[in-house]
Parts: C-alpha cells; structure tokens; sequence
C-alpha cells in the first residue's frame, strides 16, 4: 500500500492488521540501541562527502535546536564544535561490531532499510539521516552521537589512522 502526496516520495508502509505502518512508526519503536546500529549502518552506506554533509547537517540541528539537547544549550553548541573540529576522523566508516548486539529482527530490518537507503541521491541520505534525527529522543541524539564519535575514532585508530600526541 504506498499513497502519493504531491512533493512527496511514497513512504514504504508495511501493513499490520487494517493499519499502514510509516517508517517513522517504525523507527520510533526501535530501542535506542537499535536506533543506533541502524543509523551507524546507514552511515556506511554513504560516501565520504556525504557523510560530511550529514554530519554539517547534524552541526546545523544542534546549533538550531540546541535547547532540546540533553544537556541543555551549552552542551549543544560544545557537541556541534566538536564534530565541526573532529572534521576528517568522523567521516570514516563505522565498525558495526564495536556496538551492542542486536536481535534477528533488528539485522533483516537493517538489510531493508540498508537496501532502500542506497537508493537515495545524496541529498536524500542527508534528508533520511536529518528526519531519524529529529525522530530520536535527547537522550537517544547523545547515544547516537557518542557512538559515531568514539566508534568513530576507534576504527580510524584500527586502520591507523592515529594521530600522535606530543610528549607531555
């Protein structure tokens, strides 16, 4: 069942019972781990330059927005000049086995969303990663946030990539 709104893609709707289901309904019943696997997934799934433009776009949302973050306004615009500063290391792919583990549902979900997903234009990947973003609680944005930072950072440390500290 796909229903067209003008200036609208259709949005895939699994039907449950009478009920369609969005993938915005869906999305917002995962756990937040889940939430963050799936996103981590997707990350990888984009290029290099799309994954800066997200993550700029991720920088913009907190900037915006930054009273909704947990933490309040100040930790909102410290986290959007942490990734504006992070530049390069947090654009590499992420290693989905640095997080929690997830059930069977989870990976088939994962593989269908992976799949439409790598459809998309790059500016639709950065449309997708922006409304998973606005879906997510504050609480669920920090979750996201710290893994892609510190998965992040621990992949680009494995394929060395490491940046070595001056002596103190």
């Amino acid at each position: 069942y796909q229903r067209r709104v003008r200036g609208i893609q259709p949005a895939c709707v699994v039907l449950t019972g009478a009920m369609p289901k969005t993938w915005q309904e869906s999305f917002q019943k995962l756990h937040p781990n889940s939430k963050m696997v799936l996103m981590a997934s997707l990350w990888n799934e984009c290029s290099v330059d799309e994954r800066g433009l997200t993550m700029k776009r991720l920088g913009q949302l907190l900037r915006e927005k930054a009273d909704e973050v947990s933490g309040g306004p100040d930790c909102a615009l410290s986290l959007a000049d942490a990734l504006e500063l992070a530049g390069g290391s947090l654009l590499q792919p992420l290693d989905l086995e640095a997080y929690p583990p997830v059930g069977k549902k989870l990976v088939r979900y994962r593989e269908v969303w992976t799949e439409q997903f790598s459809k998309l234009d790059e500016a639709g990947k950065v449309d997708k990663f922006e409304a998973m973003w606005e879906l997510c609680a504050a609480a669920e944005k920090n979750l996201c946030l710290a893994g892609f930072v510190n998965i992040g950072k621990s992949h680009s440390q494995k394929a060395g990539h490491t940046h070595k500290q001056p002596p103190e």
